[in-house]
Order: C-alpha cells, then sequence, then structure tokens
C-alpha cells in the first residue's frame, strides 16, 4: 500500500451543484474534503446570496458552520493549511441558480531529479539527434509480439515470451499485424484496396497534430461538444510551452502525440508534457477539455505504448548503460525502454509557459481561448499592453457551467503586471477579455 503514495500528486476535482436549482435554506448533500493537503471551494450564483459552510470536523455527522461567504456573481474560499474537516455542507439564505465546485491538489509533487537514474537512458530534447536510436511501437495482435519499427529502416518483432529481439527480413504489412478492432479504434479511413499492401511503419508514422503560435501551443479538439450543453465538435484549446526542441520536428520526425495506453484512457504527448486524457465513448473523440497533465519528460520520445501490461518507451541514447530497464537489440541498431506507466509521474511535475496572448491584437469584450490551468503547481500571471486597460479572467471550474469571472487587472500601457496565483488556487482552464482594443499579452508561467 505505501506505493499508492507514489502513484501521482493528490489532485482532484467535484461539484455539489452545477448550474441547479437550490432553495434556501436547505442544506446540501455533504463533500469529502479530508485527506488533500490544499483545498478550495467555488462559489457562483446567478443572484447576490450568503453561503454558509456547513463542517463536520470528526465524520460523526454533526455539522457546524464555519463560514459565511457573501456572494455576487463569483467568489472562491481557500481552505487554510490547518483545516482537518472531513465533509462539508453548504446552505443558501435565498433560492438561486448555484455552482458549488471544489478543487484539491498536493503540495509536494515529484522532482525531476527524482527519476533521473530512472529515464537516464532515455534521449534528452537537447541529445545529439545523430546519437538517438528512435522507433515506432505497436502491439501486434497476430503475434502477440511488440512490433518495432527502427527510424534507420530495420524492423524486429519484440518477442513476448524471450523479451529477444528478431530480425525481419521485410517490413510488416499493417492489416497482417492489427485486429478489425484495432483497425476501427484507429479510425483508419483507408480503403481495403490501399490497406492491403500498406506497411505497418507507414500506418504508424505520426503526422503533427498540434501547432503553436508565439503565445503557446494551440491544440484543436475534435469531441462532441453537446455533452456540456453547447454545439459542435471544433474546440481550440491553449497549452503551455516546453523547451523550443520541440517547436519542430526531430531527426526521426514528429513524436506520436497521442495512444490510448489504458482501458479508456488516452495518453498525450506534447511539447515535452505527457497528459491523461479520458474518453466519453470509445471510438469516438477524446475529452481534451478534461485532459490533466502528468508530468514534463523534456525527452526525445518518438513513440510509446502498452504491452503485456508494461509501458514501452522508444528514444534512447546510442550508447546504452546496462539497465533492467533497457532492451537493446543485438545489433545494436534500436532499444527500447520498459517500465510500469505510474512511473511516468516520477518524470517530474508539469511545468511550462505560455498563454492566450502574446503581442496579439485583441478586440474590446473577446474571449481568448481557453488556456489549461489545471494540474499545475506554482502559477504566475503576466499582462502587458500598449494602451491602458481592464483585462478580466475568467475560469471553468468544473467543466459544465462555462467561465466564471475571478479577477479584474487594470493594466497600465507598457507596464508588465505580475499576479502570483494563491498557493491552493487551482482551476480546470483560464480565459481573458479586454475592455479595449488592444495588442495585449497574457501568459502564465507554471513551475
Amino acid at each position: 500500500f505505501e506505493d499508492l503514495k507514489s502513484w501521482g500528486p493528490r489532485n482532484a476535482a467535484g461539484s455539489i451543484y452545477m448550474n441547479d436549482r437550490v432553495e434556501g435554506g436547505i442544506p446540501s448533500a455533504p463533500f469529502l474534503v479530508n485527506g488533500f493537503p490544499r483545498g478550495m471551494i467555488h462559489l457562483a450564483t446567478d443572484r447576490q446570496i450568503n453561503f454558509t459552510l456547513e463542517v463536520d470536523w470528526k465524520g460523526t455527522g454533526a455539522f457546524e458552520k464555519y463560514k459565511s461567504i457573501p456572494t455576487n456573481k463569483y467568489v472562491s474560499h481557500i481552505f487554510p493549511k490547518d483545516f482537518s474537516g472531513q465533509w462539508i455542507r453548504v446552505i443558501t439564505d435565498k433560492t438561486c441558480n448555484a455552482s458549488v465546485s471544489f478543487q484539491f491538489s498536493d503540495d509536494t509533487y515529484s522532482k525531476a531529479e527524482e527519476g533521473k537514474e530512472l529515464f537516464q537512458q532515455l534521449a534528452d530534447h537537447d541529445h545529439p539527434e545523430n546519437c538517438v536510436l528512435s522507433s515506432l511501437l505497436f502491439p501486434n495482435a497476430q503475434n502477440r509480439d511488440l512490433s518495432v519499427l527502427s527510424s534507420n529502416g530495420k524492423a524486429y518483432d519484440f518477442d513476448h515470451v524471450s523479451f529477444a529481439y528478431k530480425s525481419l527480413k521485410s517490413e510488416p504489412i499493417a492489416k497482417e499485424c492489427m485486429s478489425p478492432g484495432v483497425l476501427k479504434g484507429w479510425g483508419s479511413k483507408v480503403s481495403e484496396k490501399e490497406l492491403k499492401n500498406k506497411t505497418l511503419r507507414e500506418f504508424l508514422t505520426p503526422q503533427a497534430e498540434f501547432s503553436e503560435d508565439d503565445a503557446s501551443v494551440i491544440l484543436v479538439s475534435r469531441e462532441n461538444r453537446s455533452i456540456v450543453g453547447q454545439k459542435g465538435n471544433r474546440t481550440v484549446l491553449r497549452l503551455p510551452k516546453g523547451s523550443d526542441s520541440y517547436s519542430g520536428s526531430f531527426s526521426f520526425g514528429h513524436p506520436r502525440m497521442h495512444r490510448e495506453v489504458e482501458s479508456e484512457r488516452m495518453l498525450a504527448n506534447i511539447h515535452g508534457t505527457f497528459y491523461e486524457v479520458p474518453f466519453w465513448i470509445v471510438g469516438q473523440a477524446p475529452l481534451y477539455t478534461k485532459m490533466r497533465p502528468v508530468s514534463t519528460h523534456n525527452k526525445q520520445i518518438s513513440d510509446f505504448t502498452t504491452w503485456n501490461g508494461m509501458l514501452v518507451l522508444a528514444g534512447t541514447k546510442t550508447k546504452s548503460i546496462r539497465s533492467v530497464r533497457v532492451f537493446e537489440s543485438p545489433d545494436e541498431e534500436t532499444s527500447l525502454w520498459f517500465g510500469g506507466i505510474d512511473e511516468l509521474w516520477k518524470f517530474g511535475k508539469p511545468v511550462g509557459v505560455g498563454g492566450p496572448w502574446k503581442n496579439t491584437h485583441v478586440k474590446a469584450g473577446i474571449v481568448s481561448d481557453p488556456y489549461l490551468m489545471t494540474g499545475y503547481d506554482k502559477k504566475t500571471l503576466i499582462l502587458e499592453s500598449d494602451k491602458d486597460c481592464s483585462i478580466t479572467a475568467e475560469i471553468d471550474i468544473d467543466h459544465w457551467t462555462g467561465f466564471h469571472p475571478f479577477k479584474t487587472f487594470d493594466v497600465k500601457a507598457g507596464t508588465r503586471l505580475s499576479f502570483v496565483f494563491p498557493v491552493g488556487f487551482a482551476a480546470h482552464w483560464i480565459r481573458f477579455k479586454s475592455s479595449d482594443d488592444v495588442k495585449a499579452s497574457a501568459q502564465l508561467i507554471y513551475q
């Protein structure tokens, strides 16, 4: 059970109400708050009311008044470090439509140094590209081996019994390696005739699936927005940038961006950071609007997969140090790293820099694209403008009720405004809007 403590930070979120009709004076259902080092509550309403928070301190069912919080549209409260309640419930003094959401986070994150030895054979983002062994990977449905396609043109089967490489004389054909269910899951659009002779390498070769500008990474989610009561299937999202090394392709091309690695859970590798992305319905577009960062790896990971219960990473250094984690082919032309999927947390906490604007021409009252905020530790906002203006930050607190006004900043022309978010503050997404037409920057530093 001690191992559970190393399986990622204690981050969580949940709600009592999500734009629900709430009767004044009636206590809500209790919400569990125990077990998290940091916690906060978001309160949003359609009118000015008072929320009373009541706490069951010992889990006996006896609630006591903790705090009364007046609310006009939106307010938040961060629980103090020594808060030790078990359950919380809320009461409004008037009937209203209300949203009550909680965000919990850890106070200790893995440091990159802790995983340095574990991942030492993976090539760093700035490792000489001619000294990297990269491959494409695929769990072969026909023989249960791992198909390994080295970037130098060689092909192997990694045996599922002996864990030995078997060199192949010719490139495997995609259709011969995949089950019909896998083909459907990968969303192949090729015809039966085209697929007949398509090699596995051709089928697996990643293409660029996100873009970037000066401000941040740009990702377009194709998920069905009806699950949050909106129309369409195209949502533009923005994510932090990592090292400049990820702004182009590597010698092996583009790293794989996403792959299902656990049942109904997808792993995304974007600009040097791994993200967990859930599915709503298997076979449909993953829910990038509900993504969360896992860790920033800063490696040249060309491909990744799970196979026989293990996580497999490609993108190792050419000169391997003997390791129980790394299996090298006899011809020394390729090697792979093997481990457990929960060891991804040991790369270190997610970090990055970016935002929706950077010297961007902004129209008054037009909101920016949403920028990811969940799962990061220390957060600092930097605002700049070429004219005096007010810039309002809005946050997504529950993935359902839209964005709520968090804070309005008065920005002076040519002056850099810095705002450090309080310890324990957390939200899913953040976006901005300006009171005037300006050329502005809104950048967030996650450390």
